[in-house]
């Protein structure tokens, strides 16, 4: 298997990882990790349970978590517990 990512998204991902933890979620392992561009500029890195099925919702057995980002700046969280 080969997993890419690019450096822009690490620091995304890096950027998200405080309100993962706020939230009390400590350990990656079993989540995809999703990083979305809008047309606007802002990000937003989606913490997924990995076998959650596509859509929207979560339906997984782990919480889900949203971070939206404009630059920098952390404009706003949405958490979805199980």
């Amino acid at each position: 298997m080969v997993d890419t990512i690019a450096g822009t998204s690490l620091k995304l991902i890096q950027s998200a990882l405080p309100e993962f933890t706020r939230r009390g979620l400590n350990n990656l392992d079993g989540y995809r990790i999703i990083i979305v561009v809008r047309d606007n500029g802002q990000h937003v890195v989606i913490f997924r349970d990995v076998n959650a099925p596509p859509g929207f919702g979560n339906t997984g057995e782990k919480p889900s978590l949203e971070v939206e980002f404009d630059g920098d700046v952390l404009i706003r969280s949405s958490y979805s517990p199980r």
